[in-house]
């Protein structure tokens, strides 16, 4: 598909330029026409259940061929901040560093549970240490927008043996994902588009 084409799926950038946030964009015809028909069939009886839990299923499979997982180790949950408090829960009480600048909702779940450290997006890297656990970041900053450098992370990660859970709700998609990086935690919300 041409970016062109992508673009004529958005009724409204037909006479409107998108410049905000993603939180509340233009929704494409596609995913509009299938909304209205879900809600259709919901207020008139005719819902299938059976579809709904398909579909999961079938986003589930298609995400994970689209990051080069495998399908079992995919999980759907409803939101980052679920993700993230559900890996919390599963790791034993340590010390989480996560990015100052980051979203809360790749912060509030680790504290819950954990010593979190916050530290300059910039000296993530630094803030590690034998006592880390976890490094908690997002591959796309909320401030500015900058990418951060996975593959130097993990090898930061690598070198004291921490875990690394990647948030790429902003970028997967619009930017290529490297495979080589390995997370151990991986997490991307739907986009509303």
């Amino acid at each position: 598909m041409t970016p062109e084409e992508f673009r004529d799926l958005f009724p409204a950038l037909r006479s409107t330029v998108w410049l905000d946030t993603p939180g509340s964009p233009p929704g494409a015809g596609p995913v509009v026409d299938a909304l209205r028909d879900t809600m259709s069939a919901w207020s008139s009886g005719e819902f299938d259940w059976r579809m709904w839990d398909s579909a999961a299923e079938d986003a589930r499979q298609l995400f994970a061929r689209f990051i080069g997982a495998e399908p079992g180790t995919v999980s759907a949950v409803g939101s980052l901040a679920e993700a993230a408090a559900t890996v919390a829960g599963s790791l034993p009480r340590g010390r989480v560093v996560v990015a100052e600048d980051d979203f809360r909702s790749n912060l509030f779940p680790w504290l819950a549970r954990h010593d979190v450290v916050a530290a300059p997006g910039d000296r993530l890297a630094d803030a590690l240490d034998e006592d880390t656990a976890l490094l908690a970041v997002s591959e796309v900053t909320t401030k500015d927008g900058r990418r951060r450098d996975l593959r130097a992370l993990r090898a930061a990660t690598d070198a004291v043996g921490a875990r690394l859970f990647v948030n790429l709700t902003q970028s997967l998609g619009a930017l290529r994902f490297d495979p080589l990086i390995r997370p151990d935690y991986l997490a991307s919300t739907p986009r509303r588009t």
